[in-house]
């Protein structure tokens, strides 16, 4: 059983494309030495992956909040990490193919 209907479901599609068109636009900065030391990361794909399943995550509750006045409870959240984690390959994907 889901427990987000499909207008919150939708919205957290559209956010996750809008994250996966942006990589290609994000990764020559996070590749970029100056950048690398002032976060301290070694691997510019995994840091900009954490900062997409943050964003993604953190742009849905925001949209959640603003239309339902309230927190996502633990199981809503649990289905949202689990869409993300079903999209994860166009996410990598679209690191990689950014290289």
């Amino acid at each position: 059983m889901s427990l987000l209907n499909n207008s919150s479901k939708g919205t957290l599609e559209q956010i996750i494309d809008t994250c996966i068109a942006a990589i290609s636009t994000w990764m020559p900065d996070y590749r970029k030495g100056e950048v690398k030391k002032i976060w301290m990361y070694d691997k510019a794909e995994d840091f900009v992956l954490g900062l997409a399943i943050g964003m993604i995550y953190a742009y849905f509750e925001g949209a959640f909040l603003t239309v339902y006045h309230r927190q996502i409870d633990p199981q809503e959240r649990a289905e949202v990490m689990t869409v993300i984690s079903l999209r994860m390959p166009q996410i990598r994907e679209a690191l990689f193919r950014a290289g």
